[in-house]
């Protein structure tokens, strides 16, 4: 007689019946409606959230720390309380023992949600870092470069018309791009011949 045993994994998933909070992270402005008990990290993974973690959240490497915001944001129709993230536990209060972590912040992987919450994923926490980009006003200063590129067409020149390649790409610009006295880098002359 063969018995076979199989491992079964069980996975809760949230349905209409457990209590459920929204939470917003920002800078990003991405947020969901979570089941109470899914940690920050978790919920940031479900978002596509950038907070970094490399130790698989277990609250060893510290990179998932987040800021959570306590206040009314009417923006999101949010009242976030001390209490919509659960108290540190053991895990946590251990690390805060051993390594740094900045005052306010709380590890992603260890903070669940248990009511709606803002939580700030500062810049020493994401994975890929901000580029910001803004227009820039150069106010009165003209922009005059030191060479152009331009597009000319010469007449292929025929030997003993005594106009050299120069003379004729030279003459080209002037007339086509309306510039008083082009000059042609001394690196270029040897291509000019090649290019006509």
């Amino acid at each position: 007689m063969v018995v076979a045993t199989a491992k079964v994994a069980v996975v809760a998933r949230p349905s209409s019946h457990y209590p459920m909070s929204r939470i917003v992270f920002t800078p990003s402005g991405l947020d969901a409606e979570v089941a109470d008990g899914t940690s920050v990290l978790d919920a940031a993974r479900k978002l596509g959230v950038d907070l970094d973690s490399v130790c698989g959240g277990r609250g060893i490497c510290g990179r998932c720390q987040v800021t959570p915001s306590v206040g009314s944001f009417p923006k999101w129709g949010i009242e976030a309380r001390v209490e919509s993230l659960t108290p540190p536990g053991q895990d946590e209060i251990d690390y805060r023992g051993k390594r740094p972590l900045v005052e306010g912040n709380r590890l992603g992987c260890m903070a669940k949600v248990c009511g709606d919450v803002v939580i700030d994923v500062p810049a020493m926490s994401q994975v890929h870092k901000q580029i910001v980009r803004k227009d820039l006003d150069l106010g009165e200063i003209v922009v005059d470069p030191n060479f152009s590129l331009y597009y000319v067409s010469v007449q292929q020149s025929t030997l003993g018309d005594g106009v050299t390649a120069i003379e004729e790409l030279r003459s080209a610009v002037a007339k086509q791009h309306h510039l008083a006295e082009p000059t042609v880098a001394n690196h270029v002359l040897s291509t000019v011949h090649r290019a006509i």
